[in-house]
């Protein structure tokens, strides 16, 4: 059956009357932008999360249509945080194994556990720098049509971000520490201070740009169930790794310091907040685990794995 606005209908195209958009969409599409699901939505409207126009969707390249130096870096780019994600892992492990008096078996002091602390720190900041600057590159094929704020690039700067305020946090501890530094002492603390906030602000906007940017990419294999995947993660990660940490806050107002500190209770609540810790780690590496997984079948076949499967599917 044809329609008014059917090419086929009278050899030419008839235009719509005023005020009426185009037929919604019935292809399943995403936000280039955001991945915000486009569904019945008409084609001359815009993404209802972002404004993104849909035009600029229609017109993003699929993943399989870049070029393999840009997928080969993406994958590079979650190898390595995947890495220090299983680093991160093994010394939360061990240093809450410690804690509750279980690794005394390994014959090392819980000093010298405590002592791993900053070192590891600084290999996780240094692999996740290198790792999320590769995975945020900038894809050829999609110059023309990328945002000027789209996720990938606020990942870009939050990285940025980060390297600048890790380099200060550096300085603070061993360059301008002690008797002999020029900061005066609440200066110094009110600077430490402030960079610990920065810090925290810069991995929540690298969290939050990831998951978006990852959701993005995903749409772009199409992977639905990856799409669905990272916004649930939106809001059930920080429920998991945040929830147990303001429990034993919100636990320690109620009590007396000094029947929590070093009590059981804290015993206990150190345990639940290194399992929350730990439950969204696991589903932070499943997560970029299955885009690993589509990006080297891609690389080796053209193709991403199962897509004909996934295309479509809201699981």
């Amino acid at each position: 059956m044809m329609t008014p606005d059917d090419p086929s209908s009278d050899g030419a195209a008839t235009a719509l009357p005023a005020g009426i958009s185009k037929p919604a969409t019935v292809i399943e599409h995403h936000c280039i932008t955001c991945g915000y699901p486009l569904r019945g939505l008409p084609e001359s409207s815009a993404c209802p999360e972002c404004a993104t126009p849909f035009e600029l969707t229609m017109r993003a390249p699929a993943l399989a249509d870049a070029g393999p130096e840009y997928l080969r870096g993406l994958r590079r780019g979650v190898n390595v945080i995947l890495l220090a994600l299983i680093i991160l892992v093994g010394h939360s492990i061990l240093d809450t194994a410690y804690f509750l008096k279980l690794g005394g078996g390994l014959g090392l002091s819980a000093q010298t556990v405590g002592s791993l602390a900053w070192p590891v720190s600084c290999v996780v900041a240094v692999m996740n720098l290198y790792g999320y600057w590769c995975y945020a590159q900038p894809d050829p094929t999609r110059h023309e049509t990328e945002p000027a704020r789209s996720a990938r690039v606020i990942l870009r700067m939050s990285v940025a971000g980060f390297a600048v305020v890790f380099v200060v946090e550096i300085l603070l501890r061993f360059v301008f520490r002690g008797p002999a530094t020029s900061l005066p002492g609440t200066g110094f603390m009110v600077v430490r201070y402030a960079t610990s906030i920065v810090i925290g602000v810069l991995l929540l906007t690298r969290f939050f740009s990831t998951l978006v940017y990852t959701r993005t990419l995903a749409a772009r294999i199409p992977d639905a169930r990856l799409m669905s995947r990272c916004s649930r993660l939106m809001w059930l990660l920080p429920v998991i790794y945040l929830g147990p940490v303001a429990a034993t806050y919100v636990v320690w107002g109620l009590s007396s310091p000094a029947s929590f500190a070093g009590g059981m209770s804290n015993v206990a609540f150190s345990g639940v907040r290194t399992l929350g810790a730990l439950t969204a780690y696991l589903l932070y590496y499943v997560l970029l685990s299955r885009l690993r997984q589509q990006l080297t079948a891609i690389l080796a076949t053209g193709t991403a794995a199962g897509v004909s499967e996934m295309v479509g599917r809201d699981s």
